[in-house]
This record gives structure tokens, sequence and C-alpha cells, in this order.
């Protein structure tokens, strides 16, 4: 099985637990409060180590407190820092509150460069898929992942759309869709995206964009599949969510889209690899933070990769 490049950020999660989320000028105590390890990139990754998917995580590790701290787990986990740059590595404060529902103040840094020289060494001759999450694209000003991305042949691109797409140069965004990437993305950035709630109106103007499969997510309503057809023709299918207590809706996304590349890449259909990231996703949002430890990722007993070519 050839390789998936996972493109993006790695950054210290700052979990913070509150009641509600206070107002301007208020003053509240935290109910818990700790920090993993987390960023999209990184979340995604987890699930493909998961599930035994080769890959290689692209994202650089800046300096500091937090780039220190990403480096330690990296030590601790056994994975190999892509690049250590110049500038202190961000991070992200989570407010969660009592119902799960996740609130992300980005302290963006290092984590976010991207100079195309760093895949010189990557055979891109075993690369069959690539991850890009829209994040990266609104710090990218210059267009440089994009640019890079136009020059590679014979791959799937995913792009996780992140709920902050508004705020990407719309020309960047455009020459990003011409390549015809699988979007991922959940109902409400579906909906910034395209001014319409029903995922089925707006699934069909994405595919308009990208004349490719798109896959919104809608927590406990699972998520509405629009694949393209070997025939070039599209069709729809909604798939139902597992039932789950949620704690915290941190990396959910991510479960779900490093899932549902996973099981592409083993073979499944199209509803099939998302009614499988529907339960990954579901294990997420069950557990704090945004990745699952080995014993609980093995408890779900799903079909991991065997294959070894």
């Amino acid at each position: 099985m050839k390789q998936t490049l996972i493109i993006g950020s790695t950054v210290a999660d700052i979990i913070i637990g509150v009641n509600t989320l206070p107002a301007s000028g208020s003053d509240i105590n935290t109910i818990s409060h700790e920090i993993k390890l987390g960023g999209c990139a990184y979340n995604v990754s987890e699930v493909l180590r998961h599930l035994s998917i080769p890959y290689t995580l692209c994202s650089p590790v800046g300096t500091g407190a937090y780039g220190e701290f990403v480096i330690s787990e990296y030590k601790k986990k056994g994975i190999e820092c892509f690049k250590r740059v110049e500038g202190e590595n961000g991070c992200c404060y989570c407010f969660v509150e009592e119902n799960g529902e996740r609130t992300f103040v980005s302290n963006h840094g290092a984590e976010y460069a991207f100079e195309s020289e760093w895949f010189k060494d990557i055979d891109m001759s075993n690369v069959d898929s690539i991850y890009v999450c829209g994040l990266e694209l609104e710090v990218d000003t210059e267009g440089k992942i994009v640019s890079w991305l136009e020059k590679q042949k014979d791959v799937d691109i995913y792009f996780a759309c992140s709920s902050r797409i508004n705020f990407v140069n719309p020309e960047i965004v455009n020459r990003l869709l011409r390549l015809h990437p699988i979007l991922h993305l959940s109902d409400k950035e579906a909906e910034m995206f395209t001014g319409k709630v029903n995922p089925a109106e707006s699934s069909e103007i994405l595919s308009g964009y990208t004349d490719n499969t798109i896959i919104i997510t809608s927590g406990k309503r699972g998520c509405y599949c629009r694949e393209k057809n070997a025939d070039g023709s599209f069709s729809s299918i909604g798939v139902p969510a597992v039932n789950t207590i949620v704690k915290d809706t941190i990396g959910a996304g991510d479960a779900h889209v490093g899932a549902f590349i996973s099981y592409r890449k083993m073979g499944y259909s199209v509803s099939n690899a998302a009614l499988l990231a529907n339960t990954v996703s579901g294990a997420v949002v069950a557990t704090s933070g945004a990745t699952l430890t080995d014993e609980q990722f093995a408890a779900l007993n799903i079909p991991v990769n065997k294959s070894r070519d």
C-alpha cells in the first residue's frame, strides 16, 4: 500500500473544562485542566497509525515551551519529527463546556510554516493520497501549499476545509478546488461555504466545484455522502451515527477524515468507509481530547489494514 502524506500542524492542546463559556468581564473557575498533543494533522495521523496505514506526518515543529512539549511527546510515541523550524510553536486553548461542545482559541506559530523543498526527499511515486487542512491555507497566504499540490500527479487530495474556510484567500481556495479534491467538512462548514443548511443542497453545490466526492458530517445525525461514481454520475446516501455519550467534541472531524481515508485505501466503499469513520469519531467524542489510546482503539474491534505491500 502506498503512503499518505498528512500536511498540517501539531500543537499543544490546552483543554480547559468550564460549566459554560464566560461572558465578557466575568470571573469563573475551571472544572478541569490538562495538556495533550493535538493539531489537525497529528490527530488525523493517529487514526492512520491505529489502522496500520502507511503515512508520513508532514508537520513542522517550532521552538519554545510548546515546541519542546511536542518533541517530548513525539519521542514518547516514537514519531519522527518531519522538520524543526525557527519560531515558537503555537498552541490551542480548547474550552469544553459541560455539554461537550468545544470552543477553540488558537495561537498559531511556526507549526504552520511550509516550504516545498522539505518534500524533496519523499519518493512521490510511493504516495497515492495527500491530506491538507484549511487552517494551513489560511496562514499560507502566499499559496505555497497549493503551488506544490498543483505539481503532484496521480494522487487523491483530501481537503478538510475547517471552520475558518471563509478566512482563506478565495483565489487560493479556488485553485485547490480545481485540483478535484475529496472534500470533508462539517454541516456548519458546508453552510459557511455554500449558504445552504441542507447537506443535500450544499453537497451538490460543492461537488459542482470539485467534480468529486463530498463528505459532510453532522454530529449525532451521522454524515451525508455525495459520491462520484465511476461513470461520472453522482449518488448520495446518509450514513447513521453510532450511539455515544459525548464527553467533548475535540478532534471529532479529524478522527472521521482519518478513518475515512484509511478505509477508502483499504478498498471499502464510500458508505462503508463513512460508517466505520462514524464509529471512530463516536469513540473520540466519548473521551477527553482528540485521540484514542491504543487500548481504546483496539476495543472498537474494527478492521485494521493487513496489507504489507
